[in-house]
């Protein structure tokens, strides 16, 4: 400290002097830095695992969807849907390829076991669902 300066009455010490300042321009401290290093853990954590949860979901559908034909994918697929599905929604839960899903779509609705609704929107006939 200076001689013959005194700190004002308000400030006890250097710190409370250094607090009040970081305190009335709006400064993140040490300790705001670290509990907001601690919510981004936390919030990693959780992101995850939704993300594992999400993968394993998606990594067991194929699983159970890999050992039919591509034609059965399909058509259970469709079934198992309230709505008709994109093409792009078929490609996402069926895991496949776009060509050789182009050809058993092309396929299966030649055959008339699934129907288009609009183009690239597809669903199982009323009469075989």
């Amino acid at each position: 400290m200076l001689k013959g300066k005194t700190m004002p009455k308000d400030y006890s010490n250097f710190e409370s002097l250094v607090s009040a300042f970081l305190s009335k321009l709006d400064l993140a401290t040490k300790s705001d830095v670290h509990s907001l290093m601690d919510r981004i853990d936390h919030l990693e954590t959780m992101i995850e695992s939704v993300v594992e949860s999400t993968e394993k979901n998606i990594s067991m559908k194929k699983q159970k969807l890999s050992n039919q034909s591509i034609s059965d994918q399909v058509i259970d697929i469709l079934k198992s849907s309230e709505t008709p599905l994109s093409y792009a929604q078929l490609r996402d839960i069926s895991g496949l390829d776009e060509k050789p899903l182009r050809n058993v779509i092309y396929r299966l609705n030649k055959l008339g076991r699934i129907e288009t609704i609009k183009r690239g929107q597809y669903s199982i006939p009323k009469e075989l669902g």
